[in-house]
């Protein structure tokens, strides 16, 4: 691992890297690949695989190192998902199919969520001796996490949860790649944090303050409804009145020259 960074730390001419820096490092390059752009060959050399661990490490350290940070930051997409899947189950919502996009980190929140990952998870994988089937690799472009709800015949309710494709085995369903709703239910409601903005640090949002107005007394608006209503009836009329008037000056005009001619 020393080595990838000194090697990193040559190609771009700089010293002192942290995990981080490189992070951001590999994130650049990802990003320059993708969009066809220039990158620096030493990220497809024989670094990569370091490169691509040390990335992983730092963001899910960063942004998810604590249970309190996962929890607080996927508070309100489990939020969603959960009630969305309770209203179909109580016939109040006829929902076939909800849509969220959102970037890798998201997609990586929702996999540590899940407990499907994490930085322990990733660094043992790197050192060989991981004994957890978890997702280690970053989630790239494309990844996708779908949860699936289920009724058998019988009426039961049970979810799947896909990445990427594939089935996962869910460690609170005991280990299996199907879950009873009132299992996938149970822990969704353990990591869903009713403080989440305070946790964040986000202010509460105060609504401004609404004047009520006094309402128009109804014996009031009748009269003025009616009075609009005749203004426009004799407007409509004299405008009638104007355009027939035109039309019978138009016609008798030259009927009477003729005749003035012929006397």
């Amino acid at each position: 691992m020393k080595a990838a960074i000194a090697e990193m730390e040559k190609a771009f001419g700089v010293t002192g890297l942290t995990i981080n820096d490189v992070g951001n490092y590999v994130d650049n390059f990802y990003c320059s690949f993708h969009l066809q752009r220039e990158f620096n060959p030493i990220f497809t050399g024989e670094y990569r695989p370091e490169y691509d661990m040390l990335r992983t490490v730092a963001y899910y350290v960063g942004g998810f190192g604590t249970d309190l940070q996962v929890n607080s930051t996927i508070t309100p997409y489990f939020s969603v998902t959960l009630e969305n899947m309770k209203k179909v189950i109580k016939g109040q919502s006829d929902l076939r199919l909800v849509v969220f996009s959102s970037h890798d980190m998201q997609i990586a929140n929702t996999l540590i969520g899940l407990r499907l990952t994490d930085a322990k998870c990733v660094w043992d994988r790197y050192l060989n001796q991981s004994t957890r089937d978890c997702v280690w690799e970053y989630p790239e472009f494309t990844s996708s996490v779908i949860f699936e709800l289920h009724k058998d015949d019988a009426g039961a309710y049970s979810v799947r949860t896909r990445y990427s494709g594939k089935y996962m085995r869910m460690s609170f369903c005991n280990n299996s790649d199907t879950c009873s709703f009132d299992q996938f239910r149970i822990y969704m409601e353990s990591t869903i944090r009713s403080t989440y903005m305070d946790d964040c640090g986000v202010p509460e949002v105060t609504k401004p303050e609404v004047i009520d107005e006094p309402a128009a007394p109804i014996g009031l608006i009748i009269p003025l409804c009616l009075v609009s209503a005749l203004l426009c009836l004799i407007i409509i009329y004299e405008v009638y009145r104007f355009v027939k008037r035109r039309k019978e000056e138009n016609v008798a005009g030259p009927y009477r020259t003729n005749v003035e001619e012929v006397v």
